[in-house]
Order: C-alpha cells, then structure tokens, then sequence
C-alpha cells in the first residue's frame, strides 16, 4: 500500500500542476487577465509551488486517517536532531554557491533586500510549499521499498521533471536567459541536492524540517546571493553526494529502514 501511495502523490503531483501549466501555455490571455502576468505573486504560480505539499496533506488524510496525518506533520516539524546536520547546511551549501560562483566568473555581494526575500520567496516558494511533499511524503513512502541511493536518486530526477514547465513559461524566473541552458545546470542541481538531502533524511530519522524545509531554504538563500551559478552549483553538488556515497556507501546501498528505524519514521518525534 505504501509503494501505491508514493505513485499516487507523483501522479496527481504531476497530473495537476502540469494540467495548470499547459492551460496556461494554451490559453495565456484568459489567464493573465484573471491573474496578471506570469511571475513569482501570481497565483498561479503559487497554487503549482503548493501543490506537492497539498496533495501530501490530502493523501495522508484520505488514504491513512488522523494517524497519518500526525505523522506527516510530525516528520515535517521534526527539529530534534544533531546540530551537525543544522551546522552541515549552514555552512557547506553557502561555500559551495560561493564556490560555484566564483567558478562562472561572478563576483558574489550582497543585497539588503536578500533579507525579505529569503522570508518570501525564499522560504515559502519551495521549501515550505514543496518539502511537505517531497521530503515529507514521497522519500519515506520510497523508503519502504528501495535504498537511499534509488530513492534519492527517483526523488532527484522527478523533483527536476517537475520543474520543466516554468523553463517554457513566458514571465517565471526561470525561463529568463538561456532556459535550455539553465535546465541542464538545474538537472545536475536536482540530482546531487536530492542525494545529499535523502543522506540527512537518513541520518536525521526522518526530518523533513531539517533534510527538507531547512535545506532547500539555505540553497534558495545561497543561490539568490551569489547571482544563481546553476551549472557549477549543479557539478560541486553531484560531486558532494559522489564523495559522500563512496565513504557512506553502506548507508546509501543497504538502507531500507528497519522495522525499528520504519517505527521512528512513523512516529517522529
């Protein structure tokens, strides 16, 4: 039944906010005139960046009752954990932006404004309208199933998927520039962020506050003041998660929770 959650969530995931993009691509007009144009305050583009995590509330609801529900909340609250992992974040994802940036030529400042914008988008646009889905619903259901290398790595890739739309949407801040260009440097971003991500799921006992919430927000944080390097941020994040498979292998190719780890994952917390 779990495996048959996690393909429900992808499948209303993808089948909703992709039915919102194409009938925006199709009827544009209509849609602007009700909305206004296309950007970060409009509410389309608001509904498609909270669906992940509405649909995780509803399946968890529908399909598990008050019960799972409490779970899911739980595993999205769940701030107990090393100080390390909080350390990790902070400190590693900003370096390795600054990096990035560095590597593409740019020269990283920074903007006052940064301060509200990591408030709004920063923290609610992704990490808080997309992480209860993602981190909070779809890794732990995978988990049942697979090791934290595939399920990492189905997250990655769908998680990149998902993102396709508002490379081909008119007014979103990613179709700005070389959209093709971009989505090839984002597609790298999608796969070593979600490893890395899976990694301290693992090793927080399923926080999706800290693996999820915390770590996207740092990366939209960092990404934002260093001018948005997505190809380099792309390349050093696929080759942390490379380095942190080979010396935590076992972790990443043997962990299918057991009952006693499922149990902690069910009740965070």
């Amino acid at each position: 039944m779990k495996s048959r959650n996690v393909l429900i969530f992808y499948v209303l995931t993808f089948a909703i906010c992709w039915g919102i993009a194409i009938l925006f691509l199709v009827f544009p007009e209509p849609f602007e005139a009700a909305f206004g144009p296309m950007g970060i305050y409009n509410p389309v583009f608001i509904l498609y960046a909270f669906m992940p995590m509405m649909i995780a509330l509803t399946l968890s609801a529908v399909l598990e009752g008050r019960e799972g529900v409490r779970v899911w909340l739980s595993r999205c609250l769940k701030w107990r954990v090393s100080l390390i992992w909080y350390l990790a974040i902070l400190i590693g994802i900003p370096s390795l932006a600054y990096l990035a940036a560095l590597l593409s030529g740019q020269t990283p400042g920074f903007d006052p404004k940064l301060i509200l914008w990591a408030i709004f988008p920063g923290l609610l646009i992704g990490p808080v309208s997309e992480e209860p889905g993602w981190r909070g619903y779809a890794l732990p259901n995978l988990l049942k199933n697979n090791n934290l290398l595939k399920s990492g790595l189905i997250t990655g890739i769908l998680w990149g998927i998902w993102h396709l739309p508002a490379y081909v949407i008119a007014g979103t801040p990613q179709e700005a520039g070389n959209p093709a260009q971009a989505f090839l440097g984002f597609g790298l971003v999608a796969i070593g962020l979600n490893l890395l991500q899976a990694w301290v799921f693992a090793h927080t006992q399923g926080s999706a506050l800290v693996a999820g919430i915390f770590f996207h927000w740092i990366y939209n944080t960092s990404m934002e003041l260093t001018g948005d390097p997505h190809l380099w941020m792309g390349i050093l994040l696929v080759v942390v998660a490379g380095v942190a498979i080979i010396l935590d292998r076992k972790l990443f190719f043997n962990y299918i929770p057991s009952s006693k780890q499922q149990k902690a994952l069910e009740n965070p917390e």
